[in-house]
């Protein structure tokens, strides 16, 4: 047997074994969705919504891959590892006996998730307050990449679904890395978990480096049919403007116009959270 056609039969074992786990998952995405767009997706737009870069950003993307799968070591993971088991599969905060990605993101309050959220809320009724904010569970967030926005003529609105998707992605990845750091750095110390202040400053940073890096994406010399357009990046932050003192896109402005004031926007120190530190380090690596 060839080794291609060998590779050919593990991929088809594998896609053939039970997925009990991932299955759940999918079960609960897909009701989830239904319920909020109406639309009962498949398996695959499940997967396929993923790998939009064009909108979620590929550490998120990974995230919620993972997220789906189950396969981040929490809760029922360290059922396996005997002398680990006490300390790593409970939430001793919140006094929770085994550790889930729901209870990570929407429970726990260690973690900074009920403060993110307070600020997804405030910044879409400021941004987007014709349209209603969907209702956050698991299962719409994990599957964040199949939510559209909706006009009153039934019409899917480009712009703001591509914010809706960028600001939860975004927003459930940065409780995941704030949730690690308690965990692992903190040890998780009750007297050391990150302050509201703390929160909202990590946030506000994710969400503004978010949006350079989708002005920088629209630069068509550099990268061609890839550049992301003008007028689906305007329609995705025009509005945007909690927390950011950078100038938001104006319709009127220029190319040239708008990355003058983006290099000059990166080339300041302390733009939001008033930081003294430069952007870029000097020498290699820059």
């Amino acid at each position: 047997m060839s080794q291609s056609l060998l590779y050919k039969g593990v991929k088809q074992r594998k896609a053939s074994e039970s997925r009990p786990a991932t299955q759940k998952n999918i079960d609960c995405i897909q009701n989830a969705v239904e319920e909020i767009t109406g639309h009962l997706h498949k398996e695959e737009d499940i997967w396929r919504s993923l790998k939009r870069r064009d909108r979620l950003a590929a550490k998120p993307s990974v995230f919620l891959w993972k997220s789906i799968h189950q396969i981040h070591k929490i809760g029922k993971f360290w059922k396996t590892i005997p002398e680990l088991t006490e300390r790593r599969m409970p939430c001793d905060v919140c006094k929770v006996e085994e550790e889930s990605m729901e209870h990570i993101l929407l429970e726990c309050k260690a973690t900074g998730q009920e403060r993110v959220w307070k600020l997804v809320k405030d910044l879409w009724h400021e941004a987007m307050p014709k349209y209603e904010l969907p209702y956050l569970s698991i299962g719409s967030i994990l599957g964040i990449g199949l939510l559209e926005i909706i006009d009153s003529e039934g019409k899917p609105v480009p712009g703001a679904t591509r914010f809706l998707q960028i600001l939860i992605s975004e927003s459930a990845y940065l409780i995941w890395l704030i949730r690690n750091e308690w965990r692992m750095r903190r040890e998780q110390d009750p007297t050391k978990i990150h302050s509201r202040k703390k929160v909202k400053a990590r946030w506000k940073a994710a969400i503004e480096r978010r949006m350079r890096h989708d002005k920088i994406l629209t630069n068509r010399i550099a990268f061609g049919r890839k550049a992301l357009s003008d007028k689906l990046v305007e329609a995705t932050w025009a509005k945007a403007e909690h927390g950011v003192r950078d100038v938001v896109w104006s319709a009127t402005l220029n190319q040239t116009t708008r990355f003058s004031r983006l290099r000059d926007g990166m080339s300041r120190r302390g733009v939001l959270v008033g930081d003294e530190r430069e952007r870029c380090p000097r020498g290699r690596n820059r």
